[in-house]
């Protein structure tokens, strides 16, 4: 998945899942969360949470922390998700969540 479907499917989610305010930045990888988007604590823990549930992802506590800009949060979402595709053709599979973030 490119850069920029991860950019517009994180939108859609902190749309629909927060409420962001409506003179905010226009989403784009160097828009910062808390600063342009004006995210406060628990709205970055739910657009985390949700993060996880749509891309079926486990976020670690290091990761969640680094979550700054867009583009921070695309390239995580991106390195997870090519880590879970390599994991995938190794062993199987899994109905499951992965359970590790980015080293």
């Amino acid at each position: 998945m490119n850069g920029s479907t991860v950019i517009s499917r994180l939108e859609r989610l902190a749309n629909e899942e927060i409420d962001i305010a409506e003179d905010a930045a226009t989403w784009s990888p160097s828009v910062k969360l808390v600063e342009d988007l004006g995210l406060d604590s628990l709205k970055m823990m739910t657009l985390a949470v949700a993060i996880e549930d749509h891309f079926e992802i486990i976020l670690e506590p290091a990761d969640e922390q680094r979550i700054g800009s867009v583009g921070t949060v695309a390239e995580l979402v991106a390195v997870i998700e090519e880590k879970l595709s390599a994991d995938d053709g190794s062993h199987g599979g899994s109905d499951q969540p992965a359970e590790r973030g980015v080293e």
